[in-house]
């Protein structure tokens, strides 16, 4: 079995743009319209803070076993929600049971939908500008994805502009020695 990955959200990085749901939605129905993303930002009405709804792919996942018409699969190598629209009634139920409000009705074919990580090829995280979205490894060590994280903060020239100064020994890059 490969390694598989997972989307998280970092909400300090989020300007709250939606571009992550336009993007969604194009790939999956070619429309621009964020009411039909597999995911969805949206604001704490509590805290003010956005917070990223997306499928966290369960172990036990309740939107399958709530399915009255068994329509909803795990994929044993990704983890991936799948769901059968040949056989789902579109009733909802799993919609009601996602403990983390990531399954939703399109409302054009009333029909569920969540996140598939777009067949391991992200467009959310790719267009994330500012990186709030990020697609990383699990299962692997937690080092590796920092330092893939650090490197793109030092390749990143608005960084690089910044607080980051390397002439004012502020940080020092992966493996080097002061």
């Amino acid at each position: 079995m490969g390694v598989k990955y997972i989307l998280t959200y970092d909400p300090p990085h989020c300007v709250g743009c939606h571009v992550c749901e336009y993007i969604c939605s194009l790939r999956h129905t070619g429309t621009s319209n964020p009411t039909r993303a597999r995911l969805r930002i949206d604001d704490d009405e509590d805290t003010g803070d956005t917070r990223l709804r997306v499928c966290h792919r369960c172990k036990k996942p309740p939107c399958k076993t709530v399915c009255p018409e068994d329509a909803i699969a795990r994929d044993q190598v990704t983890g991936v929600i799948e769901i059968d629209e040949e056989k789902c009634i579109g009733c909802g139920e799993c919609v009601e049971a996602c403990p983390f409000d990531a399954m939703f009705l399109d409302p054009h074919t009333e029909l569920p939908i969540t996140c598939d990580l777009c067949g391991g090829d992200p467009g959310c995280f790719k267009f994330c500008s500012t990186k709030a979205i990020v697609y990383k490894p699990i299962g692997t060590p937690t080092e590796q994805y920092y330092e893939k994280r650090l490197a793109w903060a030092f390749a990143n020239p608005v960084i690089q502009a910044s607080v980051y100064k390397e002439e004012e020994g502020y940080y020092k890059k992966p493996n080097e020695t002061k």
